[in-house]
């Protein structure tokens, strides 16, 4: 069943009363520690904040990229999803080739660490508390591999951390010499960050008209201010709150190419923000068009379209999906970014529109409670081997025939979340998306997919305390490739894998959630196209 969210007060003068008190960061808007609140609204004014200091962290761009080939940013969730959304949104051709190392699985690690050369690339150590441990043991990886291949004395001369001031990060960044460290706001949470230097600092290396964004999100900032009720925020936070009040809690997202990452990036503000107490939206990205027909009335569509080649096709295209919204029943809300400067403003509405939101359906859009209980058991494995065996190898992977039965169960106002332990290339996305399309028309429910680790720092909050309807699918594979050792540590990359995915399927146990593992064997591409087929 869908959540009950016929107490929201969407009346317009209710909407500008919270965005007043939004402005004067009135922290008893939302529940929550009231010291834990205020310390979370630097986001509000942080486009200005970060226009003020542009020309300092353009100069530390200027002195960071000489002579480099590429960018590896070793990151996981806010700290890498919004340089993403910027970098990928504004399709650039001529910028420095950056990567991400978001990820644990050995495979994936083995082809970055190929890819990129150590003595020509730069690399990015994000992470706000500066202890994210999927962050650190690959800092660690990278920072031997290029020690191994330049003179040891230089080791740090190619990195540079964004944290926040007195972390364990800026310990690490000062002992190994690193080019430069830079500062985060203290008062902005990760998933609200894409506009202060963990998105900006990653984008500007890339070329980046990041002057352009900041003023866009501005412009939107003071639009609010000014005239709240014509501002798009406002449009947005009525169209949510409508769809929540009809009983539509599943938000579609169909990005256009250029746009898929500024939608992941939706999707973790939208999920960490608002996926608790059993309540919150849930975003699905990466669905086919043709399979929204599939969809019940508890969805609702979001299109965020990027530069047409005329005003002819753009309107053509606005068409077909107002046909579409209409013969699938579905409201749909357009938004189209195609300058920094709309992107800008796209960024500032999201988070305006989800804080705003969270405060109308009572829950505090600024903490996210259940994320730490699977970081606590995979580190209970980390710290003891033995009690992995006993405790968290418990949980059993069924067979890929056992599918059906699951899929057999699935009942209406249900979505399947694929949590994939795989590496994250091209095939393994088509196949996802494949599967995901499979099950979305056998089963007339949306399927959303997620790269492990990283989606634990997207989407495994509202896994864990959003609506009760997920059935979460975990898919592993039993890697057979050289084992790469975690420097400084007792175990590898592959055991850390499977640690934080037994982390996370036991604490989606013990939190009563549906929840299966299919262990995919050595040949993940094989297993997948099974599945596939069923």
């Amino acid at each position: 069943m869908v959540h009950d969210y016929s107490f929201i007060d969407d009346d317009p003068r209710t909407i500008s009363r919270l965005a007043n008190g939004l402005w004067e960061r009135d922290h008893s808007l939302w529940k929550g520690p009231r010291a834990q609140v205020q310390n979370s609204l630097g986001w509000i004014d942080g486009a200005n904040t970060s226009l003020s200091s542009l020309d300092c962290l353009l100069d530390v761009v200027a002195s960071t990229s000489e002579n480099i080939s590429s960018v590896v940013l070793i990151g996981m969730g806010g700290s890498s999803l919004g340089a993403r959304a910027l970098i990928d949104s504004t399709n650039l051709n001529n910028r420095i080739p950056i990567y991400f190392a978001d990820s644990t699985n050995s495979s994936q690690i083995r082809s970055l660490t190929q890819l990129v050369a150590p003595g020509k690339s730069l690399f990015i150590v994000s992470s706000k508390s500066g202890s994210t441990q999927e962050t650190i043991t690959l800092f660690r990886h990278f920072h031997k591999h290029v020690r191994n291949d330049i003179a040891i004395e230089a080791g740090g001369s190619r990195f540079v951390a964004i944290t926040d001031q007195g972390s364990p990060l800026e310990t690490i960044a000062n002992k190994n010499s690193f080019d430069a460290t830079i500062f985060g706001q203290h008062d902005v949470g990760g998933r609200y960050s894409i506009l202060t230097p963990f998105g900006i600092y990653p984008a500007a290396i890339s070329g980046v008209k990041t002057k352009e964004i900041l003023l866009g999100a501005i412009q939107e900032s003071d639009h609010c201010r000014e005239h709240f009720v014509d501002a798009s925020t406002f449009s947005l936070v009525r169209y949510l709150s409508d769809c929540l009040k009809q009983c539509r809690d599943k938000l579609i997202i169909i990005a256009d190419e250029p746009l898929a990452s500024l939608a992941s990036w939706i999707e973790q503000l939208i999920s960490e923000s608002l996926g608790k107490e059993g309540k919150g939206i849930i975003p699905v990205c990466g669905i086919d068009t043709e399979d929204l027909k599939y969809l019940g009335d508890d969805c609702a569509i979001v299109r965020l379209e990027g530069m047409s080649s005329s005003s002819e096709e753009d309107q053509n295209r606005k068409n077909y999906f107002n046909d579409l919204s209409e013969q699938v029943n579905q409201p749909i809300l357009y938004t189209q970014v195609v300058e920094p400067r709309d992107l800008g403003r796209e960024i500032m509405k999201w988070e305006l529109g989800i804080a705003m939101l969270g405060s109308l359906i009572g829950v505090n859009p600024f903490d996210q409670p259940q994320v730490e209980i699977s970081k606590g058991l995979a580190n209970e494995a980390i710290k003891d081997h033995k009690r992995k065996a006993t405790r968290l190898r418990r949980i059993e992977g069924i067979e890929i025939e056992d599918l059906e039965d699951l899929l057999k169960s699935l009942g209406r106002h249900t979505y399947m979340a694929l949590l994939a332990y795989l590496p994250r290339d091209k095939e393994n996305e088509r196949l996802l998306r494949i599967l995901s399309g499979a099950v979305t028309r056998r089963c007339e429910i949306p399927v959303s997919v997620g790269f492990g680790p990283s989606y634990l720092h997207s989407t495994g909050q509202l896994h864990k305390g959003g609506p009760e309807s997920g059935v979460f699918v975990q898919l592993t594979t039993t890697d057979i490739g050289e084992k790469i050792e975690v420097p400084g540590e007792t175990f590898d990359f592959s055991f850390l894998n499977e640690a934080l995915a037994d982390g996370d399927m036991a604490a989606l146990h013990e939190l009563g959630k549906k929840v299966v593992r299919i262990n995919l064997g050595f040949d993940a591409t094989l297993s997948i196209e099974r599945l596939i087929k069923r």
